[in-house]
């Protein structure tokens, strides 16, 4: 004698036999269960690389996008420099050296005091605070020159007479100057 077993209440079926009902419920409830199993055509999967990826360009264009926005703005006539700063009443002996080394081999484009002139740009200014412009950005400047990117006064060339050793004069005599200013 077959076992007996109860699928729904009040409707018995022997097993090894079902009726045309339970074959058909039995065939559809397979076919929803594989269709739950496999990903919708419809649907698009993205790996996460591909996501990375899209991520990654999107800032980087929102970035590329955002900084040629601001080329050319808040740049002065290039006649005239916007800072006014008042020589300090006293220079720091540590400062002396670095401060002779830039106003013999700056101070025609930067101005006496880093003020800035017609021909290039003031370095006591917010755009080369240390978290904007890190140190190592004024020695690149000398050894390599810079193109252009705040001012528009033309790209810096590279100062050739300017060593990396006096620089180690020059950038400590600026940070402590741009304090004095206001830029930290």
């Amino acid at each position: 004698m077959m076992p007996m077993i109860q699928p729904k209440i009040g409707s018995w079926i022997t097993i090894g036999q079902t009726s045309a009902k339970g074959q058909t419920q039995h065939k559809k409830h397979m076919e929803n269960k594989n269709r739950q199993n496999q990903p919708d055509p419809t649907e698009q999967r993205s790996s996460p690389k591909a996501l990375l990826l899209g991520i990654v360009a999107v800032v980087l264009v929102g970035g590329y996008l955002a900084m040629r926005s601001h080329q050319g703005k808040n740049q002065p006539p290039s006649n005239q420099s916007p800072v006014v700063v008042t020589p300090p009443a006293q220079l720091p002996a540590e400062h002396e050296a670095g401060a002779g080394i830039f106003q013999k081999n700056c101070l025609q484009c930067h101005g006496l005091w880093a003020e800035g002139t017609d021909q290039g740009p003031p370095l006591i200014h917010a755009y080369y605070k240390p978290t904007h412009h890190a140190d190592f950005s004024f020695y690149r400047a000398v050894e390599s020159g810079v193109r252009a990117h705040h001012w528009s006064f033309g790209d810096m060339p590279p100062v050739p007479d300017v060593t990396r050793e006096m620089m180690e004069q020059v950038v400590p005599f600026l940070r402590w100057w741009q304090q004095q200013n206001g830029i930290s």
